[in-house]
């Protein structure tokens, strides 16, 4: 999965809808812009990914849909906020690892 979405990313996106962009694709391209950009505001990094997946403005739906996979990765720790609210992908040695049940 993580090769196709790669390969989509590198042809562009022609979705209709928000509704049409699947998570993995939206986490794959806030991975891919956060390494490459570094720390970014996140109105601004929500601006970068509708764009990217082919929309022409940052509507409602897709800032809903983009914030609540920004809040998901901050939650389990894939990303960091900093004092200034800017977001920055971590490395994955930091990620919050869950809890082994015995």
């Amino acid at each position: 999965m993580r090769e196709e979405v790669e390969e989509e990313i590198e042809q562009g996106f022609d979705f209709k809808s928000i509704d049409d962009v699947p998570p993995s694709v939206i986490l794959e391209l806030i991975q891919k812009t956060l390494v490459e950009c570094g720390a970014t505001e996140r109105m601004d990094l929500m601006k970068t990914i509708s764009q990217k997946l082919g929309f022409k403005r940052l509507g409602t739906n897709i800032e809903k849909k983009i914030d609540k996979t920004l809040s998901r990765l901050l939650l389990k720790g894939r990303l960091q906020e900093d004092s200034n609210e800017k977001l920055s992908w971590r490395s994955q040695e930091s990620w919050i690892q869950p809890e082994i049940q015995e």
